[in-house]
């Protein structure tokens, strides 16, 4: 049965694994500094996380005039997450530890239209999970192209997948007995890059997806921002041209429908640099090769594309950009362009602010996914309200019960 609210000895335990995760193995008198709780309860606490298999002594720490101290780190095996990546024909999921390593990943066909869409979502996630032959899962993460409007609903408005009001988070968490976070995709990419990847250093950044669609994502003081209706940093549909190509949200001229992965293969094969059924690689190759053409194809969107970060630039001052995407296979030919357009469209203050690439898998999406589970089961605060508190349940208890 759930419940509303930690215990007491819940909250300190969780606040232990919270910051063994967010900052890093730390020793005792660490731990009870930075939470503020004496060292006999810290002591305590960890001896019980301990040997319920949730944290490890990892080494020792040698300190400059001081006694040794044993140093504590989460143990890989505390938890595990599952990640699902919804897109319009199929879906992927992934299982991941609390330290980010895939254990497992698993692609099927999947149809988004059809009518019995919740049902099919619940029952190839009850086959993965019953593969694993695992009952640590803290929870399901959902990775979709589209706003959440409803963080305890899990409600769904996709373009992409045709879907309107889809309570896909309560459904599937009805249906599975499990807590169910469902964001959009990049926001998912951004909470895994923070909490993994290259932007952990980072406390402001702004992370952008290039391929097919153009995305964004907005995390100031280490929080995704998500706007009053979890719609925020739809960057893709920012009209970047008067009277541009139709996109696929109605309108005209988005940055998405001119500099996306479909819209840069119409414009190669309107000007025969490739056929009807060429692909981005090979304008690409094209373009390594040294055709004018193909090399002003990737140069103008990198100009449009660094156009419209500049501003952002301009408006958040963040620590970072990242960009990722399965568009950065080809960012050799995208950087100049759009790092010398960025530079001379920025303000002088924010034209020194790092450009991290960062490295894209296909399986980079469910990974988010997951991490919507793992960053929420380490963290004392949380947008995701009681599927939040379940997840933090599961992690301090022993069994993974709610």
């Amino acid at each position: 049965m759930e419940k509303s609210r930690f215990t007491k000895s819940d909250v300190n335990r969780s606040a232990i694994l919270a910051q063994l995760g967010i900052s890093g193995a730390a020793n005792r008198t660490q731990l009870a500094k930075a939470l503020q709780l004496s060292p006999a309860l810290v002591t305590q606490l960890t001896k019980t996380l301990i040997q319920d298999g949730l944290i490890h002594e990892s080494r020792i720490q040698i300190a400059s005039g001081g006694r040794p101290a044993t140093l504590l780190d989460l143990s890989t095996d505390a938890g595990h997450a599952i990640g699902i990546k919804v897109v319009a024909d199929h879906l992927t999921f992934v299982e991941m530890k609390v330290d980010g390593t895939v254990e497992r990943t698993k692609t099927v066909n999947f149809d988004p239209s059809a009518a019995s869409i919740l049902e099919n979502l619940a029952e190839e996630t009850r086959t993965f999970i019953g593969e694993m032959g695992k009952s640590d899962i803290l929870g399901v993460g959902v990775a979709v192209p589209g706003a959440v409007f409803d963080s305890e609903v899990g409600e769904v408005n996709s373009i992409t997948l045709g879907w309107q009001g889809m309570p896909i988070g309560s459904t599937l968490s009805q249906s599975l007995g499990l807590p169910v976070i469902v964001e959009n995709n990049v926001n998912a990419v951004a909470i895994a890059e923070h909490l993994y990847g290259s932007a952990k250093k980072y406390s402001n950044f702004l992370l952008v997806t290039l391929g097919t669609g153009i995305g964004l994502s907005i995390v100031l003081d280490g929080t995704l921002f998500r706007g009053s209706r979890g719609a925020a940093g739809e960057l893709g549909h920012v009209q970047i041209v008067d009277d541009g190509p139709t996109c696929t949200c109605g309108k005209t001229g988005c940055l998405e429908a001119v500099i996306g992965q479909h819209a840069l293969e119409a414009r190669a094969v309107n000007e025969g640099l490739i056929g009807p059924g060429g692909s981005i690689s090979d304008l690409a190759t094209k373009a390594r090769q040294g055709d004018a053409q193909a090399l002003e194809i990737f140069g103008s969107a990198a100009t449009k594309l660094a156009t419209a970060v500049s501003h952002l630039a301009n408006i958040f001052d963040p620590d970072a950009f990242v960009i990722l995407g399965e568009g950065i296979q080809d960012w050799d030919l995208w950087s100049e362009a759009f790092l010398g357009t960025l530079r001379s469209k920025s303000l002088p203050g924010v034209r020194a602010v790092p450009v991290v690439i960062e490295n894209w898998t296909d399986i980079s999406w469910a990974q988010g996914a997951a991490s919507l589970v793992l960053s929420t089961s380490l963290s004392a605060h949380s947008n995701f309200g009681k599927q939040a508190t379940r997840i933090r349940r599961r992690l301090v208890s022993t069994g993974g019960q709610d």
